[in-house]
């Protein structure tokens, strides 16, 4: 017996010294891959390091929270600094635990070079033997304190949780933010609270996301000298998933109750879908807007580069025929709720139908009606014609700051009358206290409640 375990002995010790080190280097591999994740997430990578020991290493990285830094433009671009510590497994002697593991990060983010202002984040992150991680995250409470702004910031302790599989690639992740305040010198106070974000999904190999993701907020409130803003019941919910090839996407947003300066505007709710996206040619334009350069040219010429990226990738997407619904539209004011609808879908188009200025457009499909209480519409109508007014009154008095008293029955009645012209000539219909508006477009034509003209097809030529 002693024989043998004389025997044993060193594979076991010479395993024990060596699995630390392997673990290591597959910790290290992961760091990698993460880093080369980040720019699909909006981050830049502006510089990394890893200092890679036998039973722990160190690891730090600088991310822009812009596509690419622009050092020319004379400003920094804010950046976030990330240490880590990686304990390597199957055990750790400084990170002990029951359960082996690949490896254990502990993390800390801060804004700034080097990270000197207040950590941001910190998170633990486990590596299983089999390649899944699991970050559980910590964001500190912060203050009140004051910031570069001059005004103050108060955040109360958050906790989240991020898991993520390479074998398919998926993950899910949620962070739960109980209230944080943040006021201005100017008197602005901004307050959050009870946020929670969660989301899960997966890419497969075509590089389409499949997935949800939700955004709900207790309360949002904002308090000013401008006026009084404060939200209830907030939630954004988005949808993503691809089907043989076409993208399919569905966003929904909605406020159960909704205060500005003591009038209600609730509930609101709006749902929008996209259907029939072409998943490879989003793919590639995705691809071609993080190739495309930030630097180098001027704004105009930056802009004609985007747009002619655009173009080119417009053929295959429109050929598969896309289509965009807004399911639903409801939004509550004082003088009643707005609703409407809309619909809009392309038939198959090629490069050849883009260039012909005409044909196209008869492959445009749609409808959409928009119903608006009129002493609403009213009151927008005068609120504009005062607005100009007012404009005019400045150009005599740069002084004057207010229209008028004597003026406001004046402009009333104007835009009282504006809408009975509108009326009259059959433009909207009116309907129940509401001012209602029909559109349909088919066949290069524009139907407005039944009023029928051509599209002109100058504008919405493609080369």
């Amino acid at each position: 017996m002693r024989r043998a375990l004389l025997i044993l002995a060193p594979p076991l010790v010479l395993a024990a010294l060596g699995l630390p080190w392997w673990l290591g280097g597959r910790a290290e591999q992961v760091y990698e891959q993460t880093l080369s994740r980040l720019p699909n997430q909006g981050l830049t990578v502006v510089a990394s390091h890893y200092d890679r020991g036998w039973f722990s290493s160190r690891a730090s990285a600088e991310l822009a929270l812009t596509r690419r830094p622009r050092p020319e433009a004379g400003t920094a671009p804010l950046t976030v600094h990330v240490e880590s510590r990686v304990h390597h497994g199957p055990w750790s002697l400084t990170e002990p635990r029951l359960q082996p593991v690949g490896a254990v990060v502990e993390s800390r983010a801060g804004f700034g070079p080097e990270g000197k202002e207040p950590p941001l984040l910190r998170a633990e992150t486990l590596m299983e033997l089999d390649g899944e991680t699991v970050s559980q995250l910590r964001i500190p409470a912060i203050g009140p304190s004051q910031t570069r702004g001059g005004g103050k910031i108060r955040v109360a302790e958050g906790t989240g949780e991020v898991r993520f599989s390479p074998d398919p690639e998926s993950g899910q992740a949620w962070l739960e933010l109980p209230e944080a305040e943040l006021s201005a010198d100017a008197g602005e106070v901004v307050r959050l609270r009870a946020v929670r974000i969660e989301g899960k999904g997966s890419r497969g190999p075509s590089g389409l996301l499949d997935g949800q993701g939700q955004l709900k907020a207790g309360e949002v409130s904002v308090e000013g000298p401008a006026g009084n803003f404060c939200a209830a019941g907030v939630s954004v919910v988005g949808e993503s998933h691809p089907e043989r090839g076409l993208l399919f996407l569905h966003g929904e947003y909605r406020v159960a109750d909704l205060v500005i300066n003591g009038a209600r505007y609730a509930p609101w709710v709006l749902e929008a879908s996209v259907h029939r996206l072409d998943g490879p040619a989003l793919v590639s334009l995705q691809r071609a807007l993080n190739d495309f350069p930030q630097s180098g040219a001027d704004p105009a010429t930056q802009a004609a580069s985007a747009a002619a990226i655009f173009a080119s990738h417009l053929p295959p997407i429109l050929a598969a025929g896309p289509s965009l619904t807004l399911d639903r539209l409801d939004m509550g004011t004082p003088e009643g709720p707005i609703t409407g609808h809309l619909s809009l879908s392309v038939q198959a188009v090629t490069r050849d139908s883009l260039r012909q200025r005409v044909a196209w457009l008869t492959r445009l499909a749609g409808e959409a009606d928009l119903a608006v209480p009129e002493p609403l519409l009213r009151r927008l109508m005068t609120e504009r014609r005062r607005r100009q007014l007012l404009a005019e009154l400045r150009k005599q008095d740069p002084a004057v700051t207010a229209v008028p008293a004597e003026y406001e029955s004046q402009l009333a009645h104007a835009a009282a009358k504006q809408l009975d012209g509108l009326v009259r000539q059959g433009w909207v219909t009116r309907g129940q206290g509401r001012i209602i508006a029909r559109i349909k477009l088919a066949d290069g034509l524009l139907t407005i409640n039944g009023k029928t003209f051509p599209l002109a097809p100058s504008a919405l030529h493609f080369h």
